[in-house]
């Protein structure tokens, strides 16, 4: 969309071959034809390929695609040469025309075909390495989660209220995030200290409930999108000293921001749907008299 461009998205998985970044054999009215794969589609006709995740691609797959980056340059399982913009403009130029040179199998690449390949980093997360001559073909930015400041900002960012109680409460988790983040970047090269990280995509939610719900505990909201510093359940027998020491340690965390673990609980129930509004309406567990309505859309809905 901020492009203005047609877009053609390849998810890479464990599983991924060859035939996903070039050509897949199918039965077409009982004939069997290869079948163009989203890369060979964007490198004909001009679009933008985002290749996403590829730190779970195997090493031998993803190779495949290295002269089509540097050369645009491809041979394809039937028959046809993808040639680059500049040689195919050249053999125009020496006397030969578009039809000599589709009878020969040889297409253009276009000028306007662009990549974006996206992944997170390994280590510390799960994956494989990009093999070099792979990752020398394309120019790095690294996305960095919010830090210091940039927290409160970005959770400010997701709230819709002006009250100073819902802002003060959002300054609060933004300072909890940003110790436990500085705790992940400490843990990073310590294998037995891992923790996981808080994730950016959770800032909306916590500001949505920050704000409708301002009588819910904070230690509560918290805990919904990082459950590490949730009270032990039945299962705690089967974590080790090491996962233990990490949850006390992220849970003293809370209680140096007067965020008491022991209130990390729900304080609100459903209570019904109304129709006409289309809102969904809580009520707090100690005051009935508390009501809350969620916007929503509830259409449908018969219980």
């Amino acid at each position: 969309q901020l492009l203005q461009r047609d877009v053609e998205v390849v998810a890479i998985s464990r599983d991924s071959t060859e035939s996903d970044l070039k050509q897949r054999r199918e039965i077409i009215e009982g004939s069997a034809i290869f079948v163009d794969q989203a890369p060979v589609r964007a490198a004909l006709n001009g679009s933008l390929l985002i290749l996403d995740g590829i730190e779970k691609a195997e090493r031998n797959v993803l190779p495949t695609l290295n002269n089509l980056l540097e050369n645009r340059e491809m041979q394809l399982e039937d028959g046809r040469f993808i040639m680059s913009g500049d040689r195919y403009d050249k053999l125009l130029l020496e006397g030969e025309t578009p039809d000599t040179l589709e009878k020969k199998n040889l297409v253009r690449a276009h000028d306007d075909f662009r990549v974006i390949a996206l992944g997170i980093p390994v280590p510390p997360y799960p994956g494989k390495p990009l093999d070099p001559p792979l990752r020398s073909r394309f120019q790095a930015r690294a996305v960095d989660t919010s830090r210091g400041a940039e927290i409160w900002a970005d959770l400010l960012a997701c709230c819709k209220s002006e009250n100073e109680v819902t802002r003060e409460a959002l300054k609060t988790v933004g300072g909890v995030i940003e110790m436990l983040r500085a705790m992940e970047s400490s843990s990073a090269n310590v294998q037995a200290e891992k923790i996981a990280h808080f994730p950016q995509t959770s800032f909306r939610s916590i500001a949505g409930v920050t704000q409708d719900f301002p009588k819910e505990h904070l230690s509560s909201t918290i805990a919904r999108s990082f459950p590490l510093i949730s009270p032990l359940d039945s299962h705690a027998q089967i974590l080790t000293a090491e996962d233990k020491l990490l949850r006390k340690k992220c849970r003293l965390i809370l209680e140096q921001f007067g965020l008491p673990t022991s209130s990390i609980k729900t304080n609100y129930e459903f209570v019904s749907v109304d129709q006409n509004k289309q809102t969904f309406l809580f009520a707090r567990k100690d005051s009935k008299s508390d009501m809350v309505e969620i916007p929503g859309s509830v259409g449908g809905m018969n219980d």
